[in-house]
């Protein structure tokens, strides 16, 4: 036999208390780059690079490609 039950509540607002909001939180993004490697003692030749995956915190994306 199944009980019921509450799945949510939302509470509107409680008297005497003023709604503050709340500072935002930085969230994870992950943005592609790419590196240019260079190899020891490697000084000719086409340039070497590799493109990579990175996870930043921050609160935009902008602010997170401005943190490369």
């Amino acid at each position: 036999m199944q009980q019921p039950f509450v799945s949510e509540v939302t509470i509107e607002t409680i008297e005497g208390l003023t709604y503050q909001e709340r500072a935002p939180e930085p969230s994870f993004w992950c943005i592609q780059v790419r590196f240019a490697i260079q190899i020891e003692n490697e000084t000719n030749g086409m340039q070497k690079y590799e493109d990579r995956l990175l996870v930043i915190r921050a609160l935009s994306e902008e602010e997170a490609k401005q943190k490369l």
